[in-house]
């Protein structure tokens, strides 16, 4: 595995211009710890016991209230497909696509254990690489992938992008896979609090994965703020500890509830119905500098 970069080398290339490759490599690093940990998975009940019982009441209660004949769940940029297999497991019909060929490769191997334990619901499992920002054209090119989506799930995925028009290039890609009356649901850590406040949010562990990255004691995570005059932060350097002792390195773009509740509306209209959910229970129980992941459900209007 190559070497991460030191905080100060990251700094001077995100001064330089070079945001893009190293998100991508710390992507590629985080994207590999997690092929590790999941290649350890011996059993379907561990396969199923990846993400918290909170996410997967979540997803699979959303997908049931969106569900129509003949569509079904696209999982977008999805890893290893830790939310994909539960939503298989409980009766959905489920597309699932990653750009890692690792994790493509990782879901399907994972798709024949299920089946070969019995768990035929899996031989409808369909699993595709994709950039998440191009996934409407893999999708148009491939006759055997529905061209529209009764719910669409992105968790984990957009503070991997680059910027403004990349994200704005995904929730295009997004309004013409999704139905009319269908919901998407996209997630973020909560980056802007950390950047504001120097700490890290619950420790800088996701609360809804079985996997935990504790964050490193005595090293805080530092934003790296955007040109004058507004200078708001662009991205967060974090360090983390993983299970096994080692450490994690991750550049993250931030992305602000204004920036996605203006999107939101802006691609699919003033009358799109946009929840906002913090560690997936309503604002008033969980305030903003106590949150760790905020999730946007988002509906798309009825032509």
């Amino acid at each position: 595995m190559e070497k991460v970069r030191e905080p100060a080398a990251i700094a001077q290339d995100v001064l330089l211009g070079s945001l893009t490759k190293i998100c991508q490599e710390q992507n590629d690093v985080e994207i590999s710890m997690q092929f590790e940990c999941n290649r350890k998975f011996s059993s379907v009940e561990q396969r199923l016991d990846q993400r918290s019982p909170a996410i997967k009441k979540f997803l699979l209660d959303l997908a049931k209230k969106y569900e129509t004949p003949g569509r079904g769940v696209l999982d977008v940029a999805c890893g290893p497909g830790n939310d994909s297999i539960y939503l298989v497991h409980g009766g959905f019909k489920v597309f699932s696509c990653d750009l890692s060929d690792g994790m493509v490769e990782e879901m399907r191997t994972c798709k024949q254990e299920f089946i070969n334990n019995g768990c035929k619901e899996f031989e409808n499992w369909s699993i595709f690489k994709a950039n998440m920002i191009e996934i409407d054209a893999v999708i148009d090119s491939n006759k055997n992938l529905p061209p529209q989506y009764d719910t669409i799930v992105c968790l984990e995925a957009i503070m991997f992008l680059m910027g403004d028009q990349e994200l704005k290039k995904l929730f295009s890609c997004f309004e013409k896979l999704l139905r009319p009356g269908g919901v998407i649901v996209v997630d973020h850590r909560n980056f802007e609090a950390m950047a504001k406040t120097g700490k890290p949010v619950n420790g800088g562990i996701n609360p809804f994965t079985a996997v935990e990255y504790r964050h490193i004691a005595g090293v805080a995570p530092f934003a790296i703020y955007g040109p004058a005059p507004e200078q708001k932060p662009i991205a967060v350097f974090l360090a983390y500890e993983r299970p096994d002792g080692s450490n994690l390195y991750t550049t993250s773009r931030v992305f602000t509830r204004e920036q996605i509740t203006s999107l939101a509306k802006s691609t699919f209209g003033e009358n799109c119905k946009i929840q906002i959910l913090h560690d997936l229970k309503d604002e008033s129980e969980c305030p903003p500098e106590g949150t760790a992941i905020i999730t946007y459900v988002i509906e798309k209007p009825l032509e």
